[in-house]
């Protein structure tokens, strides 16, 4: 299970990407769904298909035991279905009452303006945008947050830890904990994604450290974790709207949601 951290409210939403269960305290939760591209044998049950959409959404209120969801995201850009067909299926989705708003995930500057633009002659609003964003991945920097800025939508920041490398816990020269996720993916016991980095992929990355050793100072002087000062940045950065983080335990549900407090991060907190 995934939770996505609101920086304006504190409300905490609950995201599947393969939707397991319904989550019980329906009017507080917000039950958010990505459509992934899996290629299938048939031509019209692939990718953003209509046939494979509708059979998505289907499989999701199934398993999450609800009429609806409140967010509907499509993965990432598909190059084989026509933007204007995918989106007609998913305005046909809200008109049906199954889906409230729609959104996307993983997509360039160009590929959104383009999808936003045709959302716009269809009559159906984009809400959000699902991106990468953390002190060790600033590409959305370049274009994304601008543009969910002058059109006016949200804009999900995923992986803010990095996969656990913006956490703290990693030292120069010490090998990573091997219950870790850093660890296992070293260990080659876990694939390594984007959401996985291994130990060795920022080992020998001076900056990186020097990153590490900033935010360690910035978290001594607010009395805080150093996960928490990465969450903070994150959903205090212009344009970003949500933030959402991925714990195992209840300590690092409680570690994570610290950064939502009263606290904030200004020039003169840094070292």
């Amino acid at each position: 299970m995934r939770h996505c951290l609101l920086r304006r409210n504190s409300c905490l939403l609950v995201q599947h990407a393969n939707p397991l269960e319904c989550v019980d305290a329906r009017a507080r939760a917000r039950a958010c769904v990505r459509h992934c591209l899996r290629r299938r044998n048939s031509p019209g049950d692939n990718g953003l298909s209509r046939a494979s959409i509708t059979a998505g959404i289907a499989k999701s209120l199934e398993r999450l035991q609800t009429d609806y969801v409140d967010l509907y995201q499509i993965h990432c850009w598909d190059a084989l279905v026509p933007v204007g067909d995918w989106l007609a299926t998913m305005k046909d989705l809200v008109q049906q009452g199954k889906v409230k708003s729609i959104g996307v995930s993983n997509v360039s500057g160009w590929q959104l303006m383009k999808i936003l633009m045709t959302a716009k002659q269809l009559g159906i609003p984009v809400a959000s945008v699902q991106c990468q964003y953390s002190l060790l991945c600033r590409q959305p920097e370049w274009e994304l947050l601008e543009c969910c800025w002058h059109e006016s939508c949200g804009f999900l920041s995923w992986s803010p830890l990095k996969g656990g490398w913006l956490t703290g816990k990693f030292k120069r020269d010490a090998a990573p904990d091997t219950d870790s996720r850093v660890g296992k993916v070293e260990a080659g016991t876990v694939k390594k994604l984007q959401s996985n980095p291994s130990y060795s992929q920022f080992a020998d990355d001076g900056k990186v450290w020097e990153l590490l050793d900033a935010m360690a100072a910035v978290a001594a002087a607010h009395k805080v974790s150093v996960t928490q000062v990465a969450i903070r940045w994150n959903i205090q950065r212009a344009g970003v709207t949500s933030c959402i983080i991925g714990v195992r335990t209840e300590a690092q549900l409680a570690d994570n949601l610290g950064a939502a407090s009263t606290w904030e991060l200004t020039q003169v907190a840094r070292p």
